[in-house]
């Protein structure tokens, strides 16, 4: 496959620059954080609350509970080269929103460009400008299923007894399947009023690749020697760590 092949030459690996410093003369590097952690207390509220009701407001991804990285900072990540897919690419992106159909195609097609340093540079920081989006959105998302489990809180008395109500009505071999569809809907009313706006935000994302597999296509990237971790400085997002970690072997595909 072309993939496959070793693509054009890079140039002399001891006289030019490394992509790192590229990085830095293409933009103004801001790194994500590495987010914050949470108390097992909060996340058993969380998952009781969320899983128990099916809202949804919480997902999976891959192999693990995800929760969103919080970045305080200020700035913004921006390649100012511009890149021979970005036509193509680009073309969706939406600013302080998951953009992870677009980020999977800068890192799927047209593979031989990444030979080139800029093209590797340009990469690498649109990596960042990605996740400089997604933080915005996670907050937001974040924020919005804190408020959730205060109003849940607030409100734990009618939802207590909703539940009950349900599930008895769930058990009770005397009703219709007419008379527990409206207990359902019921309690799913007093629930939408608690995760309304947490799923609001949630529906923002309008992607059909998921994230996890943007891990899959870095270990891929990686294992051809099209990129390269210390092409990131000393900080790098969570799936970008597990992509290089995941890396088995590395058979480059540029010509030296």
């Amino acid at each position: 496959m072309e993939e496959e092949r070793r693509f054009g030459k890079r140039g002399n690996a001891a006289s030019r620059p490394k992509i790192v410093e590229v990085v830095q003369d293409l933009q103004q590097a801001k790194a994500p954080s590495d987010g914050n952690t949470l108390n097992a207390g909060f996340i058993a509220t969380t998952i009781a609350l969320f899983f128990a009701v099916g809202g949804g407001t919480f997902f999976f991804l891959h192999n693990g509970f995800s929760l969103p990285q919080l970045d305080f900072g200020s700035g913004e990540t921006k390649p100012t080269y511009v890149s021979s897919v970005d036509p193509k690419c680009g073309k969706g992106w939406r600013k302080d929103l998951p953009n992870v159909d677009q980020m999977h195609c800068y890192m799927t097609i047209n593979l031989h460009r990444l030979c080139e340093l800029e093209e590797r540079a340009h990469l690498v920081a649109t990596i960042g400008r990605f996740e400089e989006d997604y933080g915005v959105w996670s907050r937001r998302h974040f924020a919005a299923a804190m408020g959730s489990i205060f109003k849940a809180q607030g409100n734990s008395v009618e939802i207590g007894m909703g539940a009950a109500e349900m599930e008895h009505a769930m058990a009770d071999p005397k009703l219709t399947d007419a008379e527990r569809q409206k207990k359902i809907d019921k309690f799913e009313k007093t629930m939408g009023y608690v995760l309304d706006e947490p799923n609001k935000i949630l529906a923002e994302s309008k992607n059909d690749t998921p994230h996890y597999q943007l891990e899959y296509d870095l270990t891929a990237l990686a294992s051809k020697g099209l990129i390269e971790a210390g092409d990131f400085g000393w900080r790098k997002p969570d799936w970008v760590k597990r992509g290089f970690a995941s890396v088995k072997s590395v058979s480059p595909a540029c010509a030296k």
